[in-house]
């Protein structure tokens, strides 16, 4: 009986949705992808290269995986097909 009394003078969080605008979400392929292009504006190109190919092994589903194979020169099918070709 105490434990219902409890309950009914217990605060109660109300189910919101959060505003889009405040919300921080970090998309890790996006995080690689804006690294990769950093080091594409600072000059250094294997470093920009690597980063791409990681992405595209560690996230082949993401939209930026096709971003990073079109940069490659890559551009197939299938994400792996990155991992397999000669640079």
């Amino acid at each position: 009986m105490l434990f219902l009394a409890s309950l009914l003078h217990a605060p109660v969080q109300c189910a919101r949705k959060p505003d889009a605008a405040l919300c921080i979400e970090d998309d890790p392929a996006e995080t690689l992808y804006d690294l990769a292009a950093s080091f594409h504006e600072k000059g250094n190109e294997s470093a920009r290269r690597e980063t791409l190919e990681h992405l595209v092994k560690r996230y082949p589903s993401s939209r930026f995986a096709v971003r990073a194979q079109d940069e490659l020169g890559t551009s197939t099918s299938s994400p792996a097909s990155v991992l397999t070709s000669s640079p």
